[in-house]
């Protein structure tokens, strides 16, 4: 008797694969000034029927939620640099990460921002990634944040959250229009001052 296992797992696969393709599709028109794009336009990017993505999110929102918790779940899975890492080292992986996580978040947060009845479930998924990203800075940081007096760190801390906040940072380069190479490299020498380094 044959093993099912193979074809069980390549159903599995295509499956994720559509999923993916169909989150893409909605990201990438979102962040070309699509705020709603309608089921027929992310079928067509994501190169499938209506029908098909139908199946796999019956409604919008369901696939924004899926975005937003596959990002929560790879952000989980991607772990900070060790602490003996040199600061400039670890404040640049820190912005190539969050460079990421904006561009897949920030159509999303530009949507739930327009809306005046923003589902509660996608309010939910977005503050459970803020949260993400408040832990981000605290473990990336913890060498210098324990040499802090507590009420410097906490300032401090409050400070980092707010510049590299997702809305911020859109509004910010948007704002700047610089280059993206150019707008990592002005945060991180921002990022270094704040925590008392030297570019």
């Amino acid at each position: 008797m044959s093993d099912p296992q193979p074809k069980t797992d390549g159903r599995r696969l295509r499956t994720e694969r559509t999923r993916l393709a169909i989150a893409k599709a909605m990201t990438d028109l979102m962040n070309e000034g699509r705020s709603s794009p309608t089921r027929e336009e992310i079928a067509a990017r994501a190169g499938i029927s209506v029908r098909a993505l139908f199946l796999h999110f019956p409604n919008v929102h369901d696939l924004i939620v899926a975005e937003l918790d596959r990002l929560h779940e790879e952000m989980e899975a991607s772990a900070p640099l060790p602490p003996s890492t040199p600061l400039a080292d670890r404040t640049l992986a820190l912005l190539d990460r969050r460079a990421e996580a904006v561009a897949r978040l920030a159509p999303h947060l530009s949507a739930a921002a327009v809306d005046r009845h923003p589902e509660p479930l996608l309010l939910d998924r977005i503050d459970r990634l803020n949260r993400l990203f408040t832990e981000e800075i605290r473990v990336t940081f913890d060498p210098e944040f324990s040499r802090m007096p507590a009420p410097d760190r906490a300032a401090c801390t409050m400070a980092l959250e707010t510049l590299l906040a997702p809305m911020m940072w859109q509004q910010t380069a948007r704002e700047r229009g610089l280059p993206a190479a150019e707008f990592r490299g002005l945060l991180a020498t921002l990022v270094l001052r704040l925590l008392g380094a030297r570019s």
